[in-house]
């Protein structure tokens, strides 16, 4: 497992933490973030705490969004 955090924001500068998680070492792992419908989201990160072996990253550019 790894440990995430995902962060939302309204203009790519300024993050607001929103969830921590873990995510699975597996190929295609979800995870569902509620977002308030609200808020102007324009931009998500995801930046990992801990990292496996030698694989690392810090941003990760690719989200699948789905609403209902």
């Amino acid at each position: 497992m790894k440990d995430i955090n995902i962060y939302t924001s309204t203009n790519g500068t300024s993050w607001t933490l929103i969830k921590s998680a873990q995510l699975n070492k597996v190929s295609g792992s979800w995870i569902n973030v509620n977002l308030d419908a609200t808020i102007s989201t324009r931009y998500l990160k995801v930046e990992s705490v801990n990292s496996w072996g030698d694989f690392f990253y810090s941003h990760l550019a690719d989200f699948g969004v789905f609403s209902n």
